[in-house]
């Protein structure tokens, strides 16, 4: 399919410009202080309007859908039997910690197929990001005649520093399939990182697949985690990468845009990911010999 995350954020750009004057330079300073955040303390960045929104989808909405749909599109890789696995006939996509939805458009941009039932959901502390969302989703969706059944987002208001909401808010949500979860630059906010990720694995079905990104600074969150997931009771298979730069190839932004504001949009990126794949039904082909006969 073709998309392009920036048509959308044009849109919405060039109305919320028409509004306000001075929106260029609010945008500018707001990413300023989510730019020096990102280095001191990314917990206390918040979102109180709808032009801090607008910035952040301008600066890293981007970003965020070329991550995200690069390393699910690399998992088709083998040992991920990926096609067969999470593209058959029911698929739901979990992103915690949502944001605008950037991990829900990645996520299926890197279809193969589309699955004939696809249920996303999506939850954030922040309740101004569901109509981001759903606007989000229904961009791509626009873009792919294939996706036009595939239901708004089921967003959630949930702080995932709540240990128990978080365990609540994951067993009610009742995968008829294959599931994946995404969390995508949000472990090094979390107060107790390893008290959500062991829920998170705690409630996971047991067809399930669990995507970390997280910038290097965070590498032994993703490596804690990995080792737990390692000495699981859970059945499946865990793999660090280290992704290094990666550019968003492929989206361009607008002139405009990119002119007016001093603070420019992201255009790469560094980072690392976790992938695990849960498979307690035994149909995935795991590394190691083939069997015996």
């Amino acid at each position: 399919m073709t998309y392009d995350p920036f048509s959308w954020l044009h849109t919405k750009y060039t109305a919320a410009k028409a509004a306000d004057a001075q929106l260029d330079g609010k945008l500018s300073t707001w990413l300023d202080r989510h730019a020096q955040l990102t280095q001191t303390n990314r917990a206390a960045s918040t979102y109180a309007s709808d032009a801090d929104r607008l910035a952040y989808c301008l600066g890293h909405f981007a970003m965020g859908v070329r991550t995200v749909a690069r390393e699910l599109a690399l998992s088709n890789k083998a040992p991920f039997p990926f096609s067969a696995t999470f593209f058959g006939g029911s698929l739901d996509i979990v992103s915690l910690g949502s944001g605008p939805g950037s991990d829900l458009v990645g996520a299926i941009l890197s279809l193969g197929a589309i699955p004939r039932r696809l249920t996303l959901h999506a939850a954030d502390a922040e309740a101004g990001w569901e109509t981001w969302v759903s606007d989000a989703v229904a961009s791509i969706r626009a873009s792919d005649p294939a996706l036009a059944a595939v239901a708004d987002p089921k967003f959630a208001v949930l702080d995932l520093n709540d240990v128990d909401a978080t365990r609540a808010y994951l067993a009610g949500i009742k995968p008829n399939g294959a599931t994946l979860y995404v969390l995508h630059r949000v472990l090094g906010t979390l107060r107790d990182p390893i008290a959500v990720t062991n829920v998170l694995l705690e409630q996971a079905g047991d067809e399930a697949m669990i995507l970390v990104v997280a910038p290097p600074k965070d590498s032994a969150l993703l490596e804690s985690f990995a080792w737990r997931l390692e000495h699981s009771k859970r059945r499946g298979w865990c793999k660090l990468v280290n992704c290094g730069v990666v550019p968003h190839l492929g989206f361009t932004v607008p002139k405009d845009i990119w002119d007016a504001l001093t603070h420019k949009p992201e255009t790469k990126a560094e980072y690392e990911c976790l992938h695990y794949v849960m498979d307690v039904a035994t149909t995935l082909r795991l590394p190691g010999p083939a069997p015996a006969g």
